[in-house]
């Protein structure tokens, strides 16, 4: 039957209708023109190859999305009649290896799905081999083989997912088993590229062609000097966000390029915050002479062809229920964690048995609690400074005496700065404090030329940025307990009237020093969750910019 492209004629409209077997009617009419329909198990490869060589001509003004689904109604037909291979059949088909390799450049890439497994799998023994043989391979942390196994199960059905956490493989030196890592999820990943020295243009050209599953070894080198790098990666942790746009062609037309799919990453030391919000970080460390692994064997990959099999197969079976699972997060796990969990999470409750404990476990064990490590350097800080305060009793700390302070906390970061090695200095905490408009100034009326921090310019930072801060902020010397203001253990849940605000008050003389500029506010008593509350001091506080403090 020809068509209209046989006739030069521009290609029919696509029809979102759809038959009764959920096959839209321009698949179906594919399947009829090319003569795939009509194959069957005595079908002879003369037939065949004439078929495949109908649906070529058919589908070469077709775009990707529209080729993927012919391809797959193909490769469906191929296998249900008994033809070998049919997925390596039907790539090599539209993709040849050299023929329609750009210049002779280079090799062409090509990646097919495996053979699906030929019985119905169980998922928790597929689970609990993942898991074995993680263990054969790497020295791991304590759920560590959980958390790769759910990983590499949710790179395979990542269609089913909102959100896609990078696998953050991180180490303090060398010889950890990071690259082993990456060679184990490359056999157990769909389309693993390596992209250890990959260009910004290379990665999402090739993420739109080959939804792959990108393998960044090196990536303190790889990505230490690529902004661009680090916003397209930053960009497709979230399905609706994960495209960048770019011109192409002599008239530069905008397109858009998808930058989603799965991405494991491996780094000595620390990458940047925002990658490592967005990732489940795994601690790799150096195994010792007493412990014992497999050696990785390139040679031998072929040992994990029955495991991808079985993956496939069970993604397959399952996808469909996945998309509409909506698992329960760990409370313990803070919501960015919580979004890089819940996909990993959703397989664990749909295979059953004991995973979604194991899960559960594991994302306490590897993203759980509220350690300080979590945080960001900037929210660490504010704290540590906020603590400073509070424990010496100051209304102001010299930039000097700051950095001392801070090369005495040993389970910070600033002894000992990740990327140097060596102790923060003055200009790397004015660099952390300018993102919140926080800036070291020189004492006022003491004459001093020592550049140094007062109290009140930090209230607003630490009431944004750090839990419980309504009454942290306003802690020092003549609160004590009264932390908030009040007699209270903790702020009600109810919300209490605004009393700092009187615009009534008159502003205080120009003449006295550091209270310029600023108002008195004078804060009656009030009724509150717990009764009668009067501020202290006889509610005396100045107000400036929207700050409020005690005086």
């Amino acid at each position: 039957m020809l068509t209209n492209f046989d006739y030069g004629l521009p290609p029919e409209p696509e029809l979102n209708t759809f038959n009764a077997n959920g096959r839209s009617k321009t698949t179906e009419k594919l399947l009829i023109d090319a003569g795939i329909s009509g194959l069957s198990e005595n079908s002879g490869p003369d037939e065949i190859i004439e078929v495949i060589s109908k649906f070529l001509a058919i589908t070469s003004n077709k775009d990707v999305v529209w080729l993927g689904i012919a391809k797959s109604e193909l490769i469906k037909k191929l296998g249900d009649i008994g033809v070998k291979s049919p997925s390596k059949l039907v790539n090599d088909a539209l993709m040849p290896p050299k023929s329609k390799n750009a210049e002779g450049q280079g090799q062409a890439m090509s990646f097919e799905d495996p053979e699906p497994w030929a019985d119905e799998v169980d998922g928790v023994k597929l689970f609990n081999e993942i898991t074995q043989t993680c263990n054969r391979f790497l020295v791991l942390r304590e759920c560590g083989a959980e958390t790769i196994t759910l990983w590499a199960i949710h790179a395979w059905a990542i269609d089913a997912a909102q959100i896609s956490p990078y696998l953050i493989l991180q180490s303090p030196e060398k010889r950890c088993g990071k690259t082993t890592t990456l060679n184990l999820l490359s056999e157990l990943s769909p389309n693993p590229i390596p992209a250890s020295s990959i260009r910004p243009a290379a990665l999402f050209r090739s993420v739109e062609k080959y939804s792959p599953t990108l393998l960044i070894d090196e990536a303190d080198r790889a990505l230490k000097n690529s902004e661009e790098l680090n916003c397209i990666l930053n960009a497709s942790h979230v399905r609706k966000s994960a495209v960048t746009i770019r011109t192409v062609g002599e008239n530069h037309e905008p397109r858009k390029f998808s930058t989603w799919c799965p991405k494991a990453i491996a780094a000595i030391g620390r990458l940047q915050d925002t990658l490592e919000d967005r990732g489940i970080i795994l601690q790799m460390r150096r195994k010792t002479r007493g412990e014992k692994t497999e050696r990785w064997r390139g040679d031998r990959v072929e040992q994990f062809t029955p495991i991808r099999q079985k993956i496939f197969r069970w993604v397959q079976d399952n996808l469909e229920e996945l998309r509409e699972l909506d698992p329960e997060v760990p409370s313990e796990v803070n919501d960015r964690a919580a979004d890089n969990w819940r996909p990993l999470l959703a397989i664990a409750d749909l295979v059953g048995g004991e995973w979604p404990d194991r899960a559960r476990k594991a994302a306490l064990k590897v993203s759980g609690g509220d350690d300080q490590s979590e945080e960001t350097w900037g929210e660490q800080l504010l704290s540590d400074i906020r603590d400073y305060f509070k424990e010496q009793g100051a209304d102001r700390v010299s930039s000097e005496d700051l950095v001392k302070h801070l090369h005495t906390l040993e389970e910070r970061p600033w002894p000992e700065m990740p990327r140097t090695g060596k102790g923060i200095t003055k200009a790397g905490v004015a660099r952390i404090l300018k993102r919140y408009d926080i800036k070291p100034n020189q004492s006022r009326g003491t004459g001093e030329k020592e550049r140094g921090y007062d109290k009140e310019i930090f209230f607003d930072a630490w009431t944004r940025y750090l839990r419980g801060t309504a009454g942290q902020a306003l802690n020092n010397k003549e609160l004590k307990e009264n932390a908030n203001g009040t007699n209270a253990e903790a702020v009600p849940a109810e919300k209490q009237p605004n009393l700092f605000k009187n615009n009534n008050c008159p502003s205080v003389p120009d003449g006295n020093g550091d209270m310029k500029g600023k108002k008195l506010i004078e804060i009656p008593s009030y009724e509150s969750g717990w009764g009668k509350v009067t501020p202290i001091e006889g509610g005396q506080f100045w107000e400036k910019d929207g700050v409020t403090a005690p005086i």
